[in-house]
């Protein structure tokens, strides 16, 4: 390999293991978070806000795709080298996703910004909405939406383990029920 092309390929490394670094730290806090807000397990509005509005000035930042762009131009085309390969296929596979997020203009990026805290806003109204349901006591009671549509998605699921138990010990009985006759 020509020292030049060595003085590519780590300018493009740095761009993409920084890449990573960056996207682990804001995506991590920001989905933590999400969670939180989304199943009601946390009030703190405002941490969700920061972090998600960080989230979307990293994948929206133009100067990002702009790096990337450059470091994919300044890679040497040589598919003989695996190393190379994989490295220029890691930094390309970032140019997509920031390209469908880029934000160019001023204004968009304060609309951006307005929409993240109405989003907040959402889920603080979502978590306080009370709606009624019945009980394993047959007895009518408000339940939290978040923590009502967590026991439908449960019983949801249990309902399809059933009915595949069933279905397995059906097919069970069929198949060792014909040879025991």
């Amino acid at each position: 390999m020509l020292v030049s092309q060595a003085a590519f390929m780590r300018s493009a490394r740095d761009v993409f293991c920084i890449l990573n670094a960056d996207y682990l730290a804001v995506h991590k806090t920001k989905e933590e978070l999400f969670w939180a807000a989304c199943m009601a397990t946390s009030t703190d509005d405002t941490r969700f806000i920061r972090a998600e509005a960080s989230y979307k000035k990293f994948i929206s930042d133009p100067e990002l795709l702009a790096s990337v762009r450059t470091a994919l131009a300044r890679l040497p085309s040589d598919d003989n080298d695996v190393n190379m390969r994989e490295l220029r296929d890691g930094v390309s596979d970032w140019q997509a996703p920031i390209e469908c997020n880029v934000v160019e203009s001023d204004p968009a990026r304060v609309l951006m910004s307005e929409h993240t805290k109405l989003e907040s806003h959402l889920f603080a109204r979502q978590r306080e909405h009370a709606l009624p349901h019945i009980n394993e006591a047959g007895e009518l009671e408000n339940e939290q939406m978040w923590s009502a549509q967590r026991f439908k998605i449960f019983d949801y699921f249990e309902g399809l383990m059933r009915h595949a138990n069933l279905r397995s010990l059906n097919d069970l009985t069929q198949k060792y029920g014909a040879e025991a006759t």
